[in-house]
């Protein structure tokens, strides 16, 4: 039996490959879902995802965390060390040096005449893409976790739980 350790991250090779379309979902997953289609979509039991509403949810056999909202998914967080490879544009999210991706993130920004912002814990993101590049911890280092929100949440991220801000 091979030892679990709660550090390890799962090579890319290994990983989902999940597109961000911004503010309207990830992957198999589109804001304003219900539990019993996200269940569907990622091909866990309905019942599991019941009565979270304004809390968080983690998939383990997913990798993500959901925050539902008046029972409507609006918020997606990929775990860092065992969720999919979330990409924006082709550019790899998940799993990478936070300075390189909040550079990366700010001239992407640029490029498109949006502007830059610094959300909840100080960390990169973009209300007009629904957007933070949070970090997780993986043994001695920090590596990227990106946070998606719905267009309600970006507009006011105070709505985000409490619990997903404490997440590393």
């Amino acid at each position: 039996m091979e030892d679990w350790n709660p550090w390890a991250v799962k090579p890319n090779a290994e990983r989902d490959r999940w597109e961000l379309t911004p503010l309207h979902g990830v992957g198999p997953l589109a804001f304003g879902m219900n539990a019993d289609q996200v269940a569907v979509a990622l091909g866990v039991q309905p019942a599991d995802l019941r009565g979270w509403e304004a809390v968080g949810y983690s998939v383990q056999e997913c990798g993500v965390h959901l925050y539902f909202v008046e029972e409507r998914l609006a918020a997606i967080a990929g775990d860092m060390r065992t969720g999919p490879q979330i990409t924006l544009d082709g550019v790899d999210l998940v799993a990478q040096v936070p300075s390189v991706m909040e550079q990366w993130l700010q001239d992407y920004l640029a490029a498109r005449d949006l502007p830059f912002y610094y959300g909840g814990n100080y960390e990169p993101g973009s209300l007009d893409l629904g957007l933070y590049l949070r970090v997780q911890r993986a043994g001695d280092h920090l590596l990227t976790r990106p946070l998606m929100v719905n267009a309600a949440l970006a507009d006011d991220s105070e709505r985000i739980p409490r619990r997903e801000w404490s997440v590393i």
